[in-house]
This record gives structure tokens, sequence and C-alpha cells, in this order.
């Protein structure tokens, strides 16, 4: 029996660069797959269906209120969109894939195996000891469940809604609250493993408090060893290679950061990419993608911060450009 799953990406306005070129590679490239949900403020594409923010049972504001109106509510607002759409967007199928909105699939992947298992990607090193602090203040109890360096954040994660429920219903019942309210007021705990703990700006200048996927791949190994398992995409976490796109200034790097290959893998040589200059942005997406298939990676993920440089980006994903 075939096993459909549902695609959300959650967005902002700073993904409206990269979020179409990510829908057509979905649909090429995810096997079984079913619809493709866009969350987002405004619209911002006419190829998926079209979630509004006001579909959740919070706000924006409601975030700024706990962490503060910065450059990184966002980013911690987008773990309350991955961790609600499942239960939030009307008729939605049971498994959804989580993928953030500048992952390409460049290659056919499944995301359920034969015996209905989830299949999960890893990553080197994006776990961090404060997102292990904070899954374990949410839900005490819940502790890594691979060795290091292995991360489950891997900017994508396939989510069941019984398994959701089931975590969201322990936090409840542990914090009495919401479980959107509980997983930010963990981050407002202390936290051992934070450098900046003394900081009133801790979440605008410190590394991250929380993540959704290191949360719900911990949950779901530990509580549904049964349902998910792990198998590794080859996937370059964060794209390097030079965007060399005519009247745009994107910042040169030295070899991506990869889940297999290591963190300085060159996937074209820096004189073959200087040769040629792009009229369009999504026309030197087509030429890297082209190249990253030919090397054979399963996905590839071009990360606004990466590509703009920090402080530009950190500009985009400010309140005002939501």
């Amino acid at each position: 029996m075939i096993t459909m799953i549902d695609l959300v990406y959650p967005c902002h306005s700073k993904d409206i660069s990269t979020i179409d070129i990510c829908i057509k590679y979905a649909r090429l490239n995810i096997q079984n797959l079913n619809n493709i949900y866009v969350v987002s403020k405004t619209k911002l594409t006419d190829n998926a269906i079209w979630i509004s923010e006001d579909a959740f049972p919070f706000t924006f504001q409601d975030m700024i209120d706990v962490i503060g109106d910065h450059w990184r509510t966002g980013w911690y607002y987008a773990g309350w969109i991955h961790l609600q759409s499942s239960i939030c967007i009307p008729n939605i199928l049971d498994n959804v894939l989580i993928s953030d909105a500048d992952t390409v699939f460049i290659r056919p992947v499944s995301f359920i195996d034969d015996e209905g298992k989830a299949l999960f990607n890893l990553s080197p090193s994006d776990g961090t000891p404060l997102y292990f602090e904070h899954m374990n203040k949410l839900i005490p109890g819940l502790t890594p469940q691979i060795k290091p360096p292995w991360s489950g954040v891997a900017h994508h994660i396939l989510m069941n809604k019984t398994i959701l429920k089931h975590m969201m219903n322990v936090a409840e019942e542990k914090h009495g609250i919401p479980f959107w309210k509980a997983w930010i007021n963990v981050t407002l705990e202390s936290y051992k493993s934070s450098s900046c703990e003394h900081n009133p700006n801790k979440h605008r200048d410190g590394p991250g408090r929380a993540t959704s996927y290191e949360l719900y791949f911990n949950y779901a190994m530990k509580y549904f060893p049964d349902s998910v398992k792990v198998r590794k995409l080859d996937s370059i976490m964060s794209y390097k290679g030079f965007l060399n796109v005519k009247n745009d200034n994107y910042k040169e790097a030295e070899g991506s950061r990869t889940n297999l290959r290591g963190n300085k893998y060159t996937v074209i040589p820096k004189e073959e990419e200087l040769k040629v200059t792009f009229e369009t942005f999504i026309e030197c997406l087509e030429f890297h993608i082209q190249k990253c298939i030919e090397a054979g990676f399963d996905n590839v993920t071009f990360q606004n911060h990466q590509r703009d440089g920090l402080g530009i980006h950190k500009e985009k994903a400010s309140v005002e450009k939501r």
C-alpha cells in the first residue's frame, strides 16, 4: 500500500527567490507527493496551496512578546509553524514533510519505506547542546538518540500527526499550557551550556535555543522506534559556490558544507564559476543545481545568509520586511 505525503514550506518574504524552484523540483523528485502548501503572512507563489498564518492559534506578535523583536524572531516563529502545520492545516494528510524554503530535492527521493517507516536524514554538527537542553526541559527524559556529531537538524523532516499529538500531550501535561507556548517559554529558562546566559538579548545574539527538527527527530526515535528509521541522503547542507549573477553582489565562499563529504566540498571549480555570468538568479540556480545533480547529491540548500552575507540576511529577516 502506498502512503502519500503532503509537503509544507513555512515562508518569509525573503524566501521568494527560492520557493518556486523548491516547488518545481519537489514535484519532480519527491515520491508519493500529494499537496504542497506554503505557509506565509501573504501569498508568495501561485504554484502551491497558500495557507495564511492566520490559520494558526498564535501570531507573530505573540512571539515578539516572549523573545523580543529582532532578526531571529522569525527563525523561532518558523519553529511554531513547523510543529503546528500538521494540526492546523485543514484536510492535511497524516504524514507531512516539513522543509525549509531554500532546500531543493534534486534527485528522486522517498520519505517512507516499504514497511511504512518514516525516513530521517542526518546532518553533522548542526545539533547544539542548547537544543538538547531545550528538549529535555520541555519533555523530561528526552535525550539525544544518536551519537555525536550527528544531528536531526537537516533542513527537512517527515512528521506524523499521531507522533506529534503524542509529543504535544506529554508536554502540555508537564507544563499546563498549550504546546506552542511551552515550546518557546522553555527558552527563557537558564541554560547550563549557554555562553551568553546573562546577555539580555540572548535570543538575538546567541545560538539558537530551540529547534523543531531536533525535538521531533529525537522524540520519534525514542518513543516510536518502530515507526521511524535513519537513512542518510547525500546532502549539501549549505551551498557555498559563487552565484555569479549580473548586478548582484553575492558573497564568495570556499567549499560547501555537506553531511557525507565534509565541510569544504567543491562542486564547481572556481575558474569555471567565474567564466559564466547569469542574467537572473533563477538561471544561475538552475546551472548550479545541474552541477549538484551531476556530482550525485540528493538535495541542496541555498541558504540566504550564505549567499547574501549575514548582515544583509539580518536586514531581510527583520520584522519590518515580513
